[in-house]
């Protein structure tokens, strides 16, 4: 496998990867076999179409099928070698089967940054220091013992005040 990588910025990389020709042409060659059972084609029996018809009428699907197999079968290997960690799936620019019969794929990765960490023990850090007056401390405690607080069915004859609650049943009528 040849593999060329280009570095286009700090995070990002370009490698440029060519399978091994081996894998390439049985890939081919399974490709267009599995396709000439499903085809059918005027003038030609199912599984009798010659390669060059197939060539001439399925190439790009048939490419596009075998090109996307080979990039999963391939790229990672690839990263690993050249030591690549790239930090999501890779986006792929362009792949060719060239008339050579390899096939080459450029693929787009974002890597992890290197990260150099500067001298950071013995800094002094200054921490705020938060005072609370008493009165805010019991205005949160009151509000804190409402919201917990237990609903009790009110006495006879009580009038509902500010902060109480009250289940009402409503029935509304217009013109009768």
């Amino acid at each position: 496998m040849e593999i060329a990588v280009e570095n286009l910025s700090e995070l990002t990389r370009k490698p440029t990867i060519t399978p091994p020709q081996e894998t390439v042409g049985p890939a081919l060659a399974k490709a267009y076999a599995k396709i000439n059972k499903e085809v059918r084609l005027k003038g030609f029996r199912r599984g009798k179409i010659p390669q060059s018809v197939l060539e001439k009428n399925f190439r790009d699907q048939i490419q596009a099928e075998v090109g996307e197999k080979l990039v999963q079968e391939t790229y990672f290997d690839a990263v690993e070698k050249e030591g690549l960690e790239p930090v999501v799936h890779p986006e792929i620019a362009e792949h060719r089967f060239p008339e050579d019969g390899t096939f080459v794929y450029v693929a787009m990765v974002d890597i992890k940054p290197q990260i150099d960490l500067k001298e950071y023990k013995g800094l002094e850090v200054e921490k705020p220091v938060l005072v609370v007056a008493e009165e805010e401390i019991d205005k949160e405690i009151t509000l804190l013992q409402r919201h917990q607080a237990a609903l009790q069915t009110a006495e006879e004859g009580h009038v509902i005040a500010m902060d109480d609650v009250a289940v009402v049943d409503f029935q509304g009528f217009h013109d009768g």
